[in-house]
């Protein structure tokens, strides 16, 4: 990942501007854009086979699946992720013309070599912020591995994926 070629803080408005050149993308993190590295083959296989899991088992509630490129709002520190796989429930995050889901239920990293302390790391420490938040899952794209982050609990939203929706989860 690099700094946003100027490699000057930016508004969030000169963000948007940028981010809306679709040649690359980029997340906003406190202050800064960095630009996001293409995936391999097998990352970006892994993120699709999820999205699709999740679709099929989601389409008859209010919850919906989010690829990358969906921002996540992470208010705490006033930046823009964009993890491989979303899961909002609300609402608001799920209107065809929202820029950035605030209150995201599921994130999924798909991991890279380049990515994965960044993802283990930073990126888990604020997205602990977001009060929403159920699961984080990592996934290896080296090996058949995943790796479930806890995150404090809201049994009420679990239990309703699990009933209505077929998704179920470790805790």
């Amino acid at each position: 990942m690099a700094i946003n070629p100027q490699g000057h803080k930016m508004t969030v408005e000169e963000y948007f501007q940028l981010d809306s050149d679709p040649s690359a993308k980029y997340e906003y993190i406190e202050g800064y854009a960095v630009v996001m590295s293409g995936g391999s083959v097998g990352h970006a296989r892994i993120a699709k086979n999820i999205v699709r899991e999740f679709d099929s088992r989601l389409q008859a509630g209010p919850c919906q699946v989010h690829t990358s490129d969906v921002k996540v709002l992470v208010p705490a520190i006033a930046s823009y992720f964009l993890p491989d796989v979303i899961v909002s429930c609300d609402a608001d995050d799920n209107e065809l013309d929202t820029q950035a889901i605030s209150s995201p239920c599921l994130i999924i990293e798909v991991l890279s070599p380049s990515t994965e302390a960044i993802d283990r790391g930073y990126k888990f420490q604020r997205y602990q912020t977001l009060p929403s938040l159920q699961e984080y899952i990592l996934v290896s794209s080296l090996a058949e591995i995943y790796d479930r982050v806890p995150v404090p609990a809201k049994p009420e939203l679990l239990k309703e994926l699990r009933e209505k929706y077929g998704v179920h989860f470790a805790t």
